[in-house]
């Protein structure tokens, strides 16, 4: 008779065989599919048809309201096309590349067959810089004098942020509106280690470099609370006058606004936070007044249209001048040394993977001028270094501008700064100029859970190395002095990147975290700005005309052609390890969000004990 041991090792075992079925498929189907769409494209020319996210190659031929399904993920990086085909095989929310958008929302303002724009807002995710960068671009749009009408479910900080960029808000006259305003929910459970018999040693450069503080204490230290309340102001006045700008209300009474915070349908229509109480069609209607239409379009239909080389109107898109342009490289996420030591996450910066984009931008001829769009909050300060190093030689050959995103903090600080201008947002999270190294040690682990650990080593080093011994404070110390060379690295670094005194750089850095308005008062960054304000300058900066368009070069890394997987078993097996990798980055995980600082503690305990990060991630960040 089979035992319980035996039936639950039968289940297990039957779904690592599922699991490894199921993955494989999908690797297939990313490594396989686009290979074979690509060739299809080279034959035909019909990428787009065949494979296009959005799936239309005509622009409206009337007078057309466009009405946006604005709901899924605004994304700072370019998805290529088996993470689109991933997206869509688990259903996700495709999201929304912001560079595509602003591109479509500004032929839309120039279309003449384009008369509205109505936005229908369920579930919009994003951080408030890239927030920021859409409703720049939708404000934008509304100068061409065009209606642009919103009907949201509910409501809170972010939206309303968004929706002052347009003419009207109808709410639903059931839905939610809660206005906090900012708010950084930091969570701590250092006891609660101590009771498992954990113990998380932290040696830090930066009396603000916080972001293992969680792992040791119950409680922020003055200096986090200080860093985190300045953070807040700042982004809580950008935020009130932002909305009271484009809402055309006095300062005082959007402040009024956020500091009750909830509010019903009817309050929120009284108090003038929302314009109308109604539904989708009542949106409609309230837009047809002001602009009647004959036809209406899917706006993400109409994305396509505006990646066309023609514009509605049969002008062509073409950049003006095909003999020069700028680069573009995007750098978003946690830095690593190597892909693979990503581990689950999507986003990620590759230092090997990076260095080489860095490289093509610099013998790139055509490439005047390179646009680096950083998104990082950090990770890896060897890879950080690596990095910094390739950015400085390149800004030696030509004018580099960092365009920085949701943040550019720590390494991400680190890589920024020697470039030869850089762009925030008003609401991007810099700085965290510091340095931190930690080890999990489990010295109560024999005595509670019977578990010991054994570390055969000859050197002096050896109870550093023993995860049941505490470090000795000699090991303390020669960590000390690895941290606080790496950091005086960094300010030096800095200093000379900014054209700043150390000592200077030292006096803001020690590891605090500033929102883009206060960097720029501290000349951290040049410019308060989104993207397109990064290519200007960087057109200014080569001495290219402003006003032309001129093409924007990506780098094409080398990937397996289809003949490449099929010449032998061993080739086929490396395509399918790609795509099966890249499949189980992308599939949607349960706990993933749940787990998700587990899953960095357990990056960063894996790669280097130094580490250029900024504590943000250890906090739920409301924006």
């Amino acid at each position: 008779m089979e035992s319980m041991m035996d039936k639950l090792k039968r289940i297990f075992l039957g779904i690592l065989k599922f699991l490894r079925g199921y993955f494989m498929m999908i690797g297939i189907l990313v490594t396989v599919l686009p290979l074979v769409l690509a060739w299809i494209a080279s034959r035909s020319g019909t990428l787009g048809a065949v494979a296009g996210h959005y799936g239309v190659a005509k622009g409206p031929a009337k007078e057309t309201r466009l009405d946006w399904a604005l709901d899924g993920v605004l994304l700072e990086q370019s998805p290529d096309l088996s993470t689109r085909f991933i997206e869509q095989f688990f259903r996700r929310q495709p999201g929304f590349y912001l560079p595509e958008v602003r591109r479509a929302l500004k032929a839309a303002a120039a279309d003449k067959n384009v008369t509205s724009l109505v936005l229908n807002i369920f579930d919009l995710q994003g951080s408030q810089a890239e927030f920021e960068e859409l409703r720049r671009a939708l404000i934008d749009f509304r100068k061409s004098n065009k209606p642009l009408h919103a009907h949201v479910a509910q409501l809170d900080d972010n939206l309303l942020y968004l929706l002052s960029a347009t003419d009207s808000v109808t709410l639903v006259p059931t839905g939610e509106v809660s206005l906090t305003g900012p708010a950084f929910q930091l969570v701590y459970f250092g006891e609660a280690l101590r009771k498992l018999g954990v113990t998380v040693e932290v040696i830090r450069h930066g009396k603000y470099k916080s972001a293992f503080e969680p792992f040791t204490t119950n409680k922020p230290t003055p200096e986090t609370m200080e860093m985190y309340r300045s953070m807040e102001s700042s982004l809580a006045d950008h935020l009130i006058s932002s909305i009271a700008e484009g809402r055309n209300m006095p300062r005082e009474k959007v402040a009024a606004w956020f500091k009750r915070g909830v509010y019903t349908p009817a309050e929120a229509l009284n108090a003038g936070i929302v314009d109308a109480l109604g539904y989708a069609d009542d949106a409609v209607d309230r837009i047809e007044e002001a602009a009647e239409s004959e036809e209406d379009m899917d706006f993400s239909d109409y994305i396509s249209v505006a990646g066309d080389e023609k514009t509605p109107e049969g002008k062509s898109r073409k950049a003006t001048d095909q003999s020069q342009g700028l680069a573009l490289i995007e750098a978003v996420g946690e830095i690593h040394m190597t892909a693979s030591a990503g581990g689950s996450s999507q986003d990620f910066i590759a230092a090997d993977d990076l260095v080489k984009e860095i490289r093509w931008a610099a013998g790139e001829d055509k490439a005047k001028a390179v646009v680096i769009r950083v998104s990082s909050p950090g990770g890896s300060a060897t890879a950080s270094d690596i990095i910094w190093r390739e950015i400085r030689a390149l800004a030696d050959e030509k004018p580099v501008v960092v365009s920085m995103g949701s943040y550019a903090a720590s390494g991400g600080y680190y890589i920024s700064a020697p470039a030869t201008w850089i762009v925030a947002e008003p609401t991007t999270i810099t700085g965290s100029i510091g340095v931190i190294g930690m080890q999990l040690k489990f010295p109560q682990f024999e005595t509670k859970y019977g578990v010991s650990f054994h570390t055969v080593n000859s050197s002096d080093r050896a109870k550093m190395l023993n995860p049941g011994s505490m470090s000795t404070p000699e090991d303390k110390a020669i960590l000390a002095a690895a941290i606080d060379d790496v950091y005086q690295t960094f300010i030096s670094k800095v200093a000379e990147g900014r054209d700043l005194k150390v000592e200077d750089v030292d006096r803001i850095a020690q590891g605090r975290v500033y929102t883009g308005i206060q960097a720029e008062k501290l000349d951290l960054v040049d410019e308060l700005g989104g993207l397109p304000d990064a290519f200007r300058t960087a057109k200014e900066l080569a001495g290219m005309d402003v006003e032309k368009l001129y093409p924007i070069l990506r780098y094409e890394p080398d990937r397996p052609s289809l003949s490449d997987c099929l010449r032998s078993p061993w080739t086929m097996m490396e395509c399918l390890q790609y795509g099966g990798t890249h499949a189980i980055t992308m599939a949607p995980s349960v706990s993933g969000k749940a787990l998700r600082g587990v899953d960095q503690l357990r990056q960063l305990t894996s790669e280097d004990r130094v580490l250029a990060i900024w504590p943000g991630w250890m906090s739920r960040y409301f924006l």
